[in-house]
Formats: structure tokens, sequence, C-alpha cells
């Protein structure tokens, strides 16, 4: 089948069945295939070698995250499965490592106010430091 013909077909699926920001990450992914794949005109000419320098070749160049190149390399995983043309799989995928983001306990924001008021720093108003503090406090922004 055409790669273009078998990529509108897949997209239908996905539209049906998927939530919207699924289809929307798959239409990313497979539009990226078929853009970084010039010669390819059919799923069955896709190899190896096309989506493991090729396709993450241009998901780096578009300045991708790793994460965000994992998860749409798994989108073409799934799509390339979908044909009968597994190539690839998901261990195949660029790696990423997930990172927690660090916060400021509701403590650490007290000193941090405190000192702010020490040295009288104008960065901030000191009443929206303090509606700052109150709103990441409640908001659950704050590590505890």
């Amino acid at each position: 089948m055409a790669l273009e013909a078998a990529v509108g077909e897949y997209l239908e699926e996905v539209k049906l069945n998927r939530a919207h920001k699924t289809h929307l990450a798959y239409k990313r992914a497979l539009g990226m295939l078929v853009s970084a794949n010039p010669g390819c005109d059919f799923v069955q000419d896709l190899e190896r070698r096309n989506l493991m320098v090729n396709f993450i070749r241009a998901m780096k160049e578009a300045g991708l995250g790793d994460r965000t190149q994992n998860n749409l390399f798994g989108a073409i995983v799934t799509f390339l499965h979908a044909q009968d043309h597994p190539i690839v799989t998901r261990k195949d995928a660029p790696d990423y490592t997930e990172t927690e983001t660090e916060t400021y306990s509701a403590e650490e924001l007290g000193l941090l106010t405190n000192q702010v008021r020490k040295v009288r720093v104008n960065v901030l108003p000191l009443r929206l430091l303090d509606v700052f503090s109150t709103v990441a406090t409640t908001a659950g922004f704050l590590r505890t």
C-alpha cells in the first residue's frame, strides 16, 4: 500500500477510536515519518535505517525533547505494526530520562519571603510575593 494512503487511512481510524490529543500526536509523528523519507512511496519501502536515522534526525532537528521523541517513535511503531511491517520495536525508541521538578516547600517559601523582606529587594512587591506563596501552597505546587 502507498505510504501516504496508509497514513491517511490509519489517521482516520485513530481519529474515530482515540482521544483528540492522541490523534494529533499520531498525525505529527506520521507526518514527520513521510517527510523524513521522501524516497519511500510504499510502507514496504521503509527500512529500519529510515527510522533509526532519518526519522530520529528529523525529530532532533525539530528540537523535540527526549520524551516527545520517545512518544512519537512509539506512534510510528504502532502504525507499522498495524501495517504488518514491524521493522522496529518500542525498545528501539530514543531514550529519555524522566526527571522530577523540585519545588519549594511551604517552610522554604517562608524563609525566602523573610529574606526578601530583610534585604528589601524590589524584585517583586512584597504583597505579590505573599500572594504567590499562598497560591502556590494551596494549589499544591509545593513539595511537602
